[in-house]
């Protein structure tokens, strides 16, 4: 069984022995719900122990995106409630974040420092984000998210708040696969 094949069973066993708890505490199920809750968060506990990983911190790391997409799933399909973009865009994020893992070589943060306060600025602008300084020093921008590719190409920009994350999941995810 490959690993995201154990990270989805674990994440089906994990979210169904945890809405048994809820169904009973929160819905007015009766107990009896609880004893196949406590069975499915057993198998959810053992198939996390299957995964070929020399910690268990790095383990559940990773599978910490996919339990966010799954029960994004389980949201819609079970509890009937379909997710919004918010969601849709978070669980992309955590996704890519598990993806990568938590090794600080996989990530690159861009940020100035004394030594080069101008550093991001002009970064930015390599991109066409323009800054205006204000009275009291600060600069301001527009929203915009910008999807930079391995190579330092622009693939995507999003302005404001307002976009289909739809759009955004399927270029972060091209971009982590190479797919561009």
């Amino acid at each position: 069984m490959t690993s995201f094949a154990i990270y989805a069973a674990a994440a089906v066993a994990e979210i169904a022995g945890c809405f048994a708890f809820w169904a009973w505490f929160r819905l007015g199920h009766s107990a009896l719900w609880t004893l196949p809750g406590v069975a499915t968060l057993v198998v959810f506990a053992l198939l996390l122990t299957r995964i070929d990983a020399a910690f268990a911190g790095r383990a559940f790391a990773a599978y910490g995106g996919v339990y966010i997409a799954a029960s994004l799933v389980w949201l819609w399909t079970v509890e009937g409630t379909r997710p919004d973009r918010w969601d849709v865009t978070g669980s992309a994020v955590c996704l890519v974040g598990a993806a990568h893992g938590l090794d600080p070589a996989n990530w690159t943060f861009l940020t100035s420092s004394p030594g080069k306060p101008k550093a991001t600025r002009e970064l930015a602008e390599r991109y066409g984000l323009k800054f205006s300084p204000t009275k009291d020093g600060y600069q301001m921008h527009g929203l915009v998210t910008h999807l930079i590719d391995k190579s330092g190409n622009l693939r995507a920009l999003y302005h404001g708040l307002k976009f289909n994350p739809v759009n955004m999941v399927v270029r972060i995810n091209a971009l982590t696969n190479d797919h561009h």
